[in-house]
């Protein structure tokens, strides 16, 4: 575990929520970045305008923390990467 990502231990920590649940990330720590409080502004703004909005990363950590962002924001996603069924 000591390679792990913060998400990867988040992820782990859910996984077993009655022995680890203090160890969850609540979604306040998603807002600590800048940059993600400027995405959700920026994301608000288009959704009020009725627009779309498409995301891309090569890195499939960051489309990890991406679908986390976007559950706990309440925004609609689908996300297309290797994995997903044809």
């Amino acid at each position: 575990m000591n390679g792990w990502s913060d998400l990867q231990l988040h992820n782990f920590a859910e996984s077993y929520r009655g022995v680890l649940g203090r160890y969850i990330l609540d979604s306040d720590c998603l807002m600590i970045s800048g940059k993600l409080k400027e995405l959700s502004r920026l994301l608000a703004q288009l959704k009020a305008k009725g627009s779309r909005v498409l995301l891309f990363s090569q890195w499939t950590q960051m489309l990890d923390i991406m679908e986390w962002f976007m559950r706990q924001q309440g925004h609609t996603y689908v996300r297309l990467d290797g994995s997903t069924q044809v």
